[in-house]
């Protein structure tokens, strides 16, 4: 029996099969199944499509009613009522709103901390339509920044399309990341680089 995602498999469903599945053999799969996946049929674009509509009007609403004084849990339901009302199955991922120093973290949970103004706040919200999720992120703030995080943000939209620009079809992904570190360290971000593109 080909396991898919052994790396992911935990302790206790392996031993499961084990016991449920005398004298079957597990072996890992992720092999064989992952080239199935690289190339995305017209229905599972159409998914991602849809799922992605559903974040993007997600975010919409968090940005129209998110407001100093509500809690970071407050904006991922705001989120979640929308991903539902507009026909998501499930988030897509854990959804994250979170603000102040947290923001040092490239990925957070929310917690019950008051959104302030003057403060980089983390979004990243993501609807699952079909199986598939596909999710927009974003800083967002209450008013200026201070120049230090503003310069930070701005970088982040600059390193955000330099990486658009650096992929291309049949390019290794291994070439854009390399090249993206190097320009990064290049225009002297390097200790804020937590991981590739």
């Amino acid at each position: 029996l080909g396991i898919v995602s052994w790396a992911i498999t935990t302790l206790p469903v392996f031993m499961s099969l084990k016991r449920d599945l005398p004298g079957v053999e597990l072996v890992k799969a992720d092999d064989s199944f992952a080239p199935l996946r690289y190339i995305k049929s017209r229905a599972e674009l159409d998914l991602m499509r849809r799922a992605f509509a559903i974040s993007e009007k997600a975010v919409e609403s968090v940005l129209a009613e998110m407001k100093p004084g509500m809690t970071e849990f407050q904006v991922i339901g705001i989120a979640q009522r929308e991903i539902y009302r507009l026909g998501g199955e499930y988030e897509g991922h854990a959804l994250y709103c979170f603000c102040g120093e947290r923001t040092n973290n490239a990925i957070c949970r929310p917690t019950a901390r008051k959104l302030v103004k003057n403060e980089v706040i983390q979004l990243n919200i993501g609807a699952r339509v079909g199986g598939y999720s596909s999710s927009v992120g974003l800083p967002v703030s209450f008013g200026p920044l201070p120049a230090r995080k503003q310069k930070l943000v701005e970088f982040g939209l600059e390193a955000h399309l330099k990486t658009i620009a650096l992929m291309q079809a049949g390019k290794p992904a291994s070439a854009v990341v390399r090249e993206y570190e190097s320009w990064v360290k290049g225009r002297g971000f390097g200790k804020f680089l937590l991981y590739g593109p």
